[in-house]
Formats: structure tokens, C-alpha cells, sequence
């Protein structure tokens, strides 16, 4: 499934992007098709298929709190439409929701984890409600003329072209305003903070500038890709909400409230921004982390892993930006950073383990063994038990 969700066909983004939009009105609460033959139709069956497929998904987050948090922040941002809306959790570490015309919502970890604030996320939630409201995946559809012809040509189902990323990234500048103009007349009415949500896209942008990719940091790339961009929909959004200068910081408060919620995930989802192997966007995205007090451990962690890949990424070193914020790291600082990880109630396991790698291989053997030690102490049934204890074997030997 984690191929569906990230990879995007090229033939249907072409068949799609060269569309003309063809108005489809604004929903109705509860309306369904009723001509059967209609496009309309075919895509509330397929939407019901691509729901299925996602709720039997091994991407999908299972956790009842979590879901009940989200799916009432996508409620409220619906308002009358509430009942028609379903959310689902998918882990990726893509800064992304979508949202199909049978009312099923899909929200990534990437955007749960880019959120600071509850109302940086009811922003992004009632932007994708924008979409559901004014029809536009049905638009986009019906200008393609006969949506059937397009599901043959391509190969893909609903879910290939709107879970893959194509609907999302086919949808025109307007049809992109006239969604973030509803969700930011919604946030008021739902009780959120219109000035500190819009935060979500000058922080997005930032992060996109210390990006390690130097196309990304020019045209953006999967998990920064917005249509406008991130400074167009910003001042967009700074003009519908009456904004001027500065944006207000959010309070203490909220940002602890929201890591409260994720605070389970913070680790797993890490590691995947990890995998995407940017330093640049995910220091920076660490760096924003680190506002909130209670994960030293475990952000001091992932701030170790990122450098120390980083250091021995040939492709990374190519890239200027990234070649002059490495040059005041070295594999000590990873020690650094993980002893100071591991000094925190919150460290998770790999972090000692890590350590007790490093430690190792610099020759400081009784510390190592040491750092393994409490490792095996907290993951006694570690897969890599039977390795670590001869690594203690070995240190305890050359000490």
C-alpha cells in the first residue's frame, strides 16, 4: 500500500492536469447520484472501493483516540456535512490530506507531525472539506469526459489516481484558492485561531528553504508540493483573515496540548521523515520540534540519526547549503548528541543502543558495554540481542 500512497503515475497526471474544469456546483447534505450511468455514480462506487482499500491498508493508523481526535476536528470543519465525513490515518511522511466524494477523508502522519497547533490542523482539514463542499474532484473528472475511459487507459482505480497524489496534485489554482478561502471562513466559527493557524504554511516554507535538495528548495518536491505555493496561499490567507505583519506565536499551551496528542507517534513517524534522507528539512523540522518541553530524549535521538547519515551521504555532501551546515558536525557530535539523548527519562531504547555502536567503534569499550547494557535492559527480547551481547563479550575482552 505504501507504493499506492506515494507513487504517482505519470499518464494520469496527464490526462488529468490538461483538463478543463467543468463547474459541478456546490454538495448538497446527503446527496447522492441518481442516475447510475452518471459520472457522479461511478465515483461514489469507486470511492466505496478506494475506502475499503484503505481501511484494510497495513499504512493505516489504528488507534481509536487519535482517530476520534482528528475525525472531530474534520466534523466540526464540515459542520452540516459531519456525518458524511470518515476519517482515515495513513503512516507517510507526506505533508498531505485528500479527500474523495464519498466523504472519506485521508490525513498523512507528515502533515499530524508538521502541525504545531489543533488549529494549524482544522485549517488543512476544512481546506480538504473545501474541496468536498464545491465538488472539485467531480470537476476535474467530468471534464476529462468520460472518467471510465480514463480508469481503463491508465490502469488505475480511485485510489491509484486520488490515494497516489494526482487528484490532489490536478486540482487548479482556483479550485486550490476557493478551498483555502472556505477552510480559513471556517476556522472562526469552529472556535480556532485564524492568525495562528496560517503559521502551518510560513513554517512549511522554511522548511522547503533549508531543504538539502536543491529542487526542492526550488520547486518543492512530494511532501512540500502545494498549488499555490506555500508564500501565495500564505498571503492569501494573511489577506481573507485580516493579518498584517508578523504572524502571533501560538501559546505554550496549545503546543503542548497538540504534542500531548501525537506524543505516541513522535518516534515512528521520525523515523520516517529519517528515511527521506533530507538533513536540511528535518533538522529544521527538529528544530521547530524542540519548542514544545517533554521529548528531549527522543528528539536529541533523531537529531543524531540525521547527522550521522548525513555525514556519509556522498549526495547530500554535493549540495552547497548542506556541505556548509555539516561542516560543524563530526561522528563526535553524534556521541554528544547521544549521550544527551540517553540522559533523558524519554530516550527511547535505540538510543542506547546506538550509542553503545558508536562508543564501540571509538575504542571506549567500557562504555559501550555500559550503554548496551541498559539497551538490552529495556528490550529484552531485542532481535539484535544475540549481536549486542557479543559486541559486551568482545568490549569486555580488549578492557
Amino acid at each position: 500500500m505504501r507504493d499506492t500512497i506515494v507513487t504517482l503515475g505519470l499518464t494520469s497526471i496527464f490526462l488529468l492536469s490538461g483538463c478543463v474544469t467543468t463547474d459541478q456546483g456546490q454538495r448538497i447534505v446527503g446527496e447522492k447520484a441518481t442516475d447510475k450511468a452518471s459520472t457522479a455514480a461511478m465515483l461514489e462506487l469507486e470511492s466505496a472501493k478506494a475506502e475499503d482499500t484503505i481501511r484494510r491498508s497495513g499504512d493505516r493508523i489504528i488507534d481509536p483516540n487519535l482517530e476520534r481526535y482528528v475525525q472531530t476536528i474534520a466534523e466540526a470543519s464540515a459542520g452540516d456535512f459531519g456525518e458524511e465525513i470518515n476519517v482515515y490515518l495513513l503512516q507517510a511522511p507526506v505533508f498531505n490530506a485528500f479527500m474523495m466524494p464519498n466523504g472519506t477523508m485521508g490525513v498523512y502522519s507528515g502533515l499530524l507531525l508538521r502541525a504545531e497547533t489543533e488549529d494549524e490542523l482544522a485549517l488543512v482539514l476544512g481546506h480538504e472539506f473545501g474541496h468536498y463542499y464545491e465538488k472539485h474532484v467531480e470537476e476535474r473528472f467530468a471534464a476529462a469526459n468520460n472518467a471510465n475511459i480514463l480508469f481503463a487507459a491508465t490502469g488505475y482505480s480511485l485510489i491509484g489516481l486520488i490515494v497516489a497524489g494526482a487528484e490532489i496534485s490536478s486540482f487548479s489554482r482556483s479550485q486550490e484558492s476557493e478551498a483555502d478561502k472556505i477552510g480559513a471562513e471556517i476556522l472562526p466559527g469552529t472556535g480556532y485561531d485564524s492568525a495562528v493557524a496560517i503559521r502551518l504554511w510560513d513554517n512549511l516554507e522554511a522548511e522547503k528553504k533549508a531543504s538539502s535538495i536543491r529542487a526542492v528548495r526550488k520547486r518543492g518536491s512530494s511532501i512540500f508540493d502545494t498549488h499555490p505555493t506555500s508564500l501565495e496561499r500564505l498571503d492569501t490567507l494573511k489577506t481573507l483573515v485580516g493579518v498584517e505583519g508578523p504572524l502571533p506565536e501560538p501559546s505554550a499551551e496549545k503546543r503542548e496540548a497538540y504534542r500531548a496528542i501525537i506524543r505516541p507517534y513522535l518516534l515512528t513517524w521520525l523515523e520516517d521523515e529519517i528515511g527521506r534522507r533530507d538533513a536540511g528539512s528535518t533538522l529544521h523540522l527538529l528544530d521547530r520540534l524542540d519548542a514544545v518541553p517533554g521529548d528531549e530524549g527522543t528528539l536529541l535521538y533523531a537529531r543524531a540519526r540525521v547527522i550521522d547519515r548525513a555525514l556519509s551521504n556522498k549526495r547530500l555532501k554535493k549540495d552547497k547549503l548542506t556541505r556548509k551546515l555539516m561542516e560543524t558536525y563530526s561522528p563526535e557530535t553524534v556521541i554528544e548528541l547521544l549521550e544527551a539523548s540517553t540522559s533523558n527519562a524519554d530516550a527511547p531504547a535505540q538510543a542506547h543502543r546506538e550509542l553503545g555502536n558508536r562508543l564501540y567503534k571509538a575504542g571506549r569499550h567500557t562504555e559501550a558495554s555500559r550503554a548496551f547494557q541498559v539497551y538490552l535492559d529495556q528490550n529484552p527480547a531485542a532481535k539484535d540481542a544475540a549481536l549486542i551481547k557479543s559486541l559486551m563479550l568482545k568490549s569486555e575482552g580488549s578492557s
